[in-house]
């Protein structure tokens, strides 16, 4: 398909649009914190929220009413390319890693948390295994919220030859919809595991906190000294009997037995919610339950659609807070930035292009552009928004992954814009 003066016009202006909702909204939660109204350990506590509530009722009410057997089977390429994606992603990541570190990581730059001499070489592991968690992870797991949904919905509405088909949209959303539901599982349940820090420091301050190393994440390839966000001496202060409390439950936690603590880091709220909507989505009687008009279950079904809508509001406000002295405070080296933007946004959605090309002209995907397009589309996000609340959870590198964040969907403004209109070129 070739693209009129109007069609690509109306393509620039959507992509543009859909950035510019995630970094408004982030910029109200940057400027909250300048200001004083957004504390660091609400901050802290906003994550928890996201964690326990919001993104669990998100999961449940998407896909409860998506997950059935029939599209499960017959659309399986919406789950496997993200897969084989994120395999890709993965090797890639860690070949950047060990590309830059030799020439970008001396070990002087490491920061010194402790005066103690003997600390130092448990603190550099530390730090750089944080660093090369945090540069991994943005490049293995895909936005799978606002950006790739509001995009298929532009384009279908507004675009030929979709917007001249009345099920276009429907189709776009079902289609998000499953790619959508694996790759939150994947952030909720592997990146939350991934990014959990492997033992438990005793040099590391409680998550509750006022840790100003904690967003600054000054490793290996990292430089300078971070700012403090907040100077307001109240700000995220936790009184010293809290402080104990949470030593003493890092403690219990440390002394658990391993099929204790693996069940513990399994069996999260959030896998907990997909594996009750899975359920809910594949059995017909209990579907009907919660979701059929003026069924005994449907309140469940509209309460957690009221409460998933938060998530994403959410998640970017705390996004914006990570940020809010800018994406310099954290000081990032730029060759790291370089490198995450340019496999994130160059290579991945290039691969993405050719596997889908490939795929279609051996016959193995459905015969629908939409289909290949919204695969296109997922290859080219960046990278998935609630890894920053993963980590601000966690307490261990929200700065750095909100600053490579800042600058992945500065130049997704462009990159997705470009990927998009060669998709329509060769698929539609």
């Amino acid at each position: 398909m070739e693209l009129d003066y109007k069609s690509l016009v109306l393509l620039l202006w959507y992509s543009f649009l859909a950035i510019v909702k995630v970094i408004f909204i982030a910029a109200f939660g940057g400027f909250f914190t300048r200001s004083h109204l957004l504390s660091s350990g609400a901050k802290k506590d906003l994550s928890n929220l996201v964690f326990y509530l919001f993104t669990p009722c998100l999961l449940f009410a998407s896909v409860s009413t998506t997950a059935d057997a029939e599209s499960l089977l017959r659309w399986w390429p919406l789950v496997v390319f993200p897969m084989i994606w994120q395999a890709i992603a993965f090797a890639a990541g860690h070949l950047l890693v060990m590309a830059l570190l030799p020439a970008l990581a001396p070990a002087s730059s490491l920061p010194l948390l402790s005066s103690s001499p003997a600390s130092v070489p448990h603190l550099q592991r530390s730090k750089r295994e944080e660093v090369v968690k945090c540069l991994v992870s943005s490049l293995v797991f895909w936005n799978a919220g606002n950006l790739p949904l509001s995009l298929i919905i532009s384009i279908t509405r507004d675009i030929e030859p979709f917007a001249s088909d009345p099920t276009a949209t429907s189709r776009g959303v079902a289609y998000t919809s499953i790619t959508m539901t694996y790759l939150s599982l994947m952030c909720w349940s592997v990146a939350y595991n991934y990014l959990r820090p492997s033992s438990p420091s005793p040099l590391r301050l409680p998550i509750g906190a006022d840790d100003t190393t904690d967003d600054g994440d000054a490793g290996p390839l990292a430089y300078g000294q971070h700012k403090k966000l907040d100077d307001d001496n109240d700000d995220g202060r936790r009184s010293a009997a809290e402080k104990a409390t949470s030593g003493d439950k890092k403690a219990v936690a440390a002394s658990a037995l391993p099929w204790q603590r693996l069940a513990k880091e399994l069996f999260t709220p959030v896998t907990i919610a997909l594996a009750i909507a899975l359920v809910v989505g594949l059995v017909g009687p209990l579907r009907s339950v919660f979701h059929e008009p003026g069924a005994p279950l449907k309140f469940v079904s509209d309460l957690t659609s009221t409460l998933g809508a938060c998530a994403v509001p959410i998640i970017l406000l705390v996004l914006g807070a990570s940020l809010s002295n800018g994406p310099q405070a954290l000081r990032i080296s730029r060759w790291a930035v370089v490198g995450i933007v340019g496999v994130k946004l160059l290579l991945m959605p290039v691969i993405g292009i050719a596997m889908v090309w490939t795929a279609s002209r051996w016959g193995l995907l459905p015969d629908d552009p939409l289909f290949l397009l919204c695969l296109v589309i997922q290859a080219s996000s960046p990278s998935a928004t609630a890894l920053v609340v993963i980590t601000e959870q966690l307490g261990s590198g929200s700065g750095m992954m909100a600053s490579l964040q800042f600058w992945q969907y500065l130049v997704a403004m462009c990159s997705v814009t470009v990927f998009i209109a060669l998709s329509l070129y060769l698929f539609v």
